[in-house]
Protein backbone atom coordinates (compact mmCIF):
# COMPACT_ATOMS: atom_id res chain seq x y z
CA UNK A 1 0.00 0.00 0.00
CA UNK A 2 0.94 3.49 -0.67
CA UNK A 3 1.85 5.38 2.54
CA UNK A 4 0.97 8.42 0.73
CA UNK A 5 -2.22 7.17 -0.65
CA UNK A 6 -4.25 9.51 2.16
CA UNK A 7 -2.33 12.27 0.58
CA UNK A 8 -3.08 11.61 -3.11
CA UNK A 9 -6.63 12.65 -3.87
CA UNK A 10 -8.33 13.71 -6.57
CA UNK A 11 -11.70 15.66 -7.25
CA UNK A 12 -13.29 13.55 -10.04
CA UNK A 13 -16.19 14.91 -12.52
CA UNK A 14 -19.57 13.51 -12.21
CA UNK A 15 -20.58 12.00 -15.61
CA UNK A 16 -22.97 14.05 -17.71
CA UNK A 17 -26.72 14.09 -17.53
CA UNK A 18 -26.43 12.31 -21.34
CA UNK A 19 -24.95 9.57 -19.28
CA UNK A 20 -26.04 5.45 -20.62
CA UNK A 21 -24.99 3.09 -18.01
CA UNK A 22 -24.37 -0.21 -19.67
CA UNK A 23 -26.85 -3.21 -19.01
CA UNK A 24 -24.37 -5.19 -16.81
CA UNK A 25 -23.85 -2.23 -14.77
CA UNK A 26 -27.40 -1.38 -14.47
CA UNK A 27 -27.92 -5.37 -13.33
CA UNK A 28 -25.29 -5.20 -11.42
CA UNK A 29 -26.23 -1.94 -9.35
CA UNK A 30 -29.66 -3.30 -9.37
CA UNK A 31 -28.63 -6.36 -7.38
CA UNK A 32 -26.44 -4.20 -4.74
CA UNK A 33 -29.69 -1.99 -5.10
CA UNK A 34 -31.36 -5.24 -3.34
CA UNK A 35 -33.47 -6.24 -6.00
CA UNK A 36 -33.91 -9.98 -6.26
CA UNK A 37 -33.45 -12.35 -9.34
CA UNK A 38 -37.12 -12.82 -9.62
CA UNK A 39 -37.94 -9.10 -9.48
CA UNK A 40 -35.05 -7.69 -12.12
CA UNK A 41 -37.53 -7.12 -15.00
CA UNK A 42 -40.28 -5.35 -13.21
CA UNK A 43 -36.88 -3.48 -10.87
CA UNK A 44 -34.22 -2.76 -13.53
CA UNK A 45 -35.77 1.01 -14.07
CA UNK A 46 -34.99 1.80 -10.68
CA UNK A 47 -31.28 0.50 -10.97
CA UNK A 48 -31.13 2.69 -14.58
CA UNK A 49 -32.74 5.90 -12.66
CA UNK A 50 -30.33 5.22 -9.84
CA UNK A 51 -27.15 5.11 -11.78
CA UNK A 52 -28.07 8.16 -13.77
CA UNK A 53 -28.83 10.31 -10.46
CA UNK A 54 -26.65 13.59 -10.03
CA UNK A 55 -25.07 14.30 -6.57
CA UNK A 56 -26.78 16.65 -4.63
CA UNK A 57 -25.52 20.34 -4.43
CA UNK A 58 -22.26 20.38 -2.73
CA UNK A 59 -21.22 16.97 -3.30
CA UNK A 60 -18.63 15.51 -5.43
CA UNK A 61 -17.00 12.22 -6.34
CA UNK A 62 -13.02 11.91 -5.01
CA UNK A 63 -10.77 9.20 -5.50
CA UNK A 64 -8.08 8.17 -2.81
CA UNK A 65 -4.55 7.51 -4.10
CA UNK A 66 -4.98 4.05 -3.86
CA UNK A 67 -7.96 4.31 -6.57
CA UNK A 68 -10.93 3.95 -4.11
CA UNK A 69 -14.02 6.56 -4.93
CA UNK A 70 -15.83 8.18 -1.90
CA UNK A 71 -18.17 10.76 -2.00
CA UNK A 72 -17.10 14.49 -0.34
CA UNK A 73 -19.40 17.22 0.60
CA UNK A 74 -17.32 20.23 0.14
CA UNK A 75 -19.81 22.62 2.18
CA UNK A 76 -20.58 19.96 5.00
CA UNK A 77 -17.35 18.27 5.14
CA UNK A 78 -19.16 14.80 5.19
CA UNK A 79 -18.08 12.08 3.57
CA UNK A 80 -19.17 8.84 2.75
CA UNK A 81 -18.07 5.09 0.58
CA UNK A 82 -21.90 5.47 -0.82
CA UNK A 83 -23.46 7.83 -3.44
CA UNK A 84 -25.73 9.98 -1.28
CA UNK A 85 -29.07 9.23 -3.37
CA UNK A 86 -28.37 5.41 -2.94
CA UNK A 87 -30.35 4.68 0.26
CA UNK A 88 -33.27 6.76 -1.74
CA UNK A 89 -33.07 3.69 -4.18
CA UNK A 90 -32.63 1.04 -1.76
CA UNK A 91 -36.13 2.61 -0.65
CA UNK A 92 -37.75 2.72 -3.89
CA UNK A 93 -37.08 -1.16 -4.36
CA UNK A 94 -38.55 -1.66 -0.98
CA UNK A 95 -41.89 0.46 -1.66
CA UNK A 96 -42.20 -0.82 -5.51
CA UNK A 97 -41.89 -4.14 -3.65
CA UNK A 98 -44.52 -4.16 -1.28
CA UNK A 99 -46.80 -1.97 -3.71
CA UNK A 100 -46.69 -4.98 -6.14
CA UNK A 101 -47.08 -7.25 -3.36
CA UNK A 102 -50.12 -5.54 -2.46
CA UNK A 103 -51.63 -5.44 -5.83
CA UNK A 104 -51.49 -8.94 -6.28
CA UNK A 105 -53.22 -9.42 -2.84
CA UNK A 106 -53.46 -12.44 -0.85
CA UNK A 107 -52.49 -15.70 -2.69
CA UNK A 108 -51.27 -18.96 -1.53
CA UNK A 109 -48.01 -18.44 -3.22
CA UNK A 110 -44.74 -18.34 -2.33
CA UNK A 111 -42.53 -15.19 -1.60
CA UNK A 112 -40.32 -15.77 -4.20
CA UNK A 113 -42.27 -16.45 -7.32
CA UNK A 114 -40.12 -16.41 -10.11
CA UNK A 115 -42.73 -15.10 -12.68
CA UNK A 116 -41.30 -13.23 -15.43
CA UNK A 117 -44.49 -10.98 -15.94
CA UNK A 118 -44.69 -7.87 -14.97
CA UNK A 119 -47.85 -7.07 -12.34
CA UNK A 120 -48.99 -4.13 -13.53
CA UNK A 121 -49.31 -5.17 -17.35
CA UNK A 122 -46.98 -2.88 -18.64
CA UNK A 123 -44.17 -4.08 -20.83
CA UNK A 124 -41.21 -5.74 -18.88
CA UNK A 125 -38.56 -3.06 -20.14
CA UNK A 126 -36.71 -0.76 -18.35
CA UNK A 127 -36.16 1.13 -21.20
CA UNK A 128 -39.59 2.77 -21.52
CA UNK A 129 -38.23 6.55 -20.34
CA UNK A 130 -35.50 6.50 -22.91
CA UNK A 131 -38.10 5.54 -25.77
CA UNK A 132 -37.14 1.68 -25.82
CA UNK A 133 -33.58 2.32 -28.27
CA UNK A 134 -31.94 -0.13 -26.47
CA UNK A 135 -30.80 -3.71 -27.50
CA UNK A 136 -31.91 -4.83 -23.78
CA UNK A 137 -35.44 -3.81 -23.93
CA UNK A 138 -36.37 -7.36 -24.53
CA UNK A 139 -33.75 -9.46 -23.18
CA UNK A 140 -34.52 -11.97 -21.13
CA UNK A 141 -33.49 -11.79 -18.00
CA UNK A 142 -34.45 -15.23 -15.96
CA UNK A 143 -31.13 -16.23 -15.40
CA UNK A 144 -30.30 -12.88 -13.37
CA UNK A 145 -27.88 -15.12 -10.75
CA UNK A 146 -25.73 -15.60 -13.27
CA UNK A 147 -25.10 -12.22 -14.79
CA UNK A 148 -23.58 -10.72 -11.77
CA UNK A 149 -20.96 -12.19 -9.27
CA UNK A 150 -19.67 -10.91 -6.21
CA UNK A 151 -20.57 -9.29 -2.64
CA UNK A 152 -23.94 -7.51 -2.91
CA UNK A 153 -22.70 -5.72 0.58
CA UNK A 154 -19.79 -3.94 -1.21
CA UNK A 155 -19.84 0.27 -1.92
CA UNK A 156 -20.89 -0.17 -5.92
CA UNK A 157 -18.60 1.92 -7.52
CA UNK A 158 -19.76 4.02 -10.72
CA UNK A 159 -18.97 5.42 -13.67
CA UNK A 160 -17.10 8.91 -13.57
CA UNK A 161 -15.91 11.09 -16.38
CA UNK A 162 -12.15 11.72 -16.39
CA UNK A 163 -10.76 14.38 -14.11
CA UNK A 164 -10.43 17.63 -15.31
CA UNK A 165 -6.62 18.63 -15.98
CA UNK A 166 -4.92 20.89 -12.99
Amino acid sequence: ADPMASFNQEVLEEAGSDYEPAYEEIVEYARWLGVKPHETRDFLWIAKEGLRASLPENWKPCRTGDGQVYYFNFATGESDWDHPCDAVFRAKVVEEREKRQSAKGPRGGSEADTSAEASDGHASSFHSAAGGESKHSTMILDDFASDVSGDASKTFDRSFASPRPP
